[in-house]
């Protein structure tokens, strides 16, 4: 009697993983070489014994295939394997493993709401992907950081106190989260100056020279400023000013 009986197929090669976001990766491979049918995709986590299919691809041109997570950034180990007949276990190709992980989203949005001559209020909108804490830190330029872990991981607004006048600061809000003892970040970042202190000894005279139509004008600076602005009115609302001029002394 005659019969015939299936050889292996080969395995793929290059499986490589690429977190598009805080909720998908993509798998992508070298098709195996010799005669295949398609392709069947097997995943567990990473502290798990056993796999579970994950999809079976109908086709022996697929080269990638883009899973959503159902729970946000665990490890997953993913097995990729060309499969001859899909009813027949016993001819699937030698295991090709990867380790992978999804990324983490990041909070959108990040802008400055107000500032002060000592602080700096942020804001945000919070990812919609779960994750665990947000953390927020500040540098002033040439200065040391400052890190804090906010109270609630739902907040979408900070003010950051204590700051010096007239300073320039590097602002940066992390998402975190934690699973299987790894940790991981997405962040954004923004700079910032704090407004200056006011001007003090602020002086009006009439010039000596053209009493009538000039004026002397005399003040302390403040020591962080680069210059100041002088704003001139014929009345009395500088929200209506006439001109104005930069000085830089």
């Amino acid at each position: 009697s005659e019969g015939y009986v299936t050889t292996r197929s080969n395995p793929v090669t290059n499986l490589k993983s690429t977190p598009l976001s805080g909720s998908q990766i993509k798998l992508t491979w070298t098709k195996p070489t010799g005669t295949y049918t398609g392709i069947k995709l097997y995943k567990k986590v990473n502290t798990a014994s056993n796999y579970t299919e994950l999809r079976t691809i109908a086709s022996n041109t697929s080269t990638e295939y883009t899973w959503t997570l159902s729970d946000i950034e665990s490890a997953y180990v993913y097995d990729v394997v060309a499969v001859s007949y899909y009813s027949d276990t016993n001819n699937t190709s030698a295991e090709t493993a990867i380790t992978a992980n999804s990324s983490i989203d990041p909070v959108t949005n990040f802008k400055v709401s107000s500032t002060t001559k000592n602080s700096i209020t942020v804001s945000w909108t919070n990812p919609a992907t779960a994750y665990d804490t947000l953390i927020l830190s500040y540098t002033k330029a040439g200065g040391t950081t400052e890190t804090e872990t906010l109270s609630s991981k739902t907040l979408t607004s900070k003010t950051i106190s204590s700051l010096s006048a007239g300073s320039s600061y590097n602002i940066k809000l992390q998402t975190k989260v934690t699973k299987n003892s790894q940790a991981y970040t997405q962040d954004v970042s923004l700079n910032q100056y704090t407004r200056p202190n006011a001007v003090t000894n602020i002086k009006v005279e009439r010039n000596s020279t053209y009493p009538n139509s000039q004026l002397d004008i005399s003040w302390t600076k403040p020591s962080e400023a680069s210059g100041v602005c002088i704003f001139y009115s014929t009345g009395t609302d500088l929200s209506k000013a006439d001109g104005g001029d930069f000085v830089t002394n």
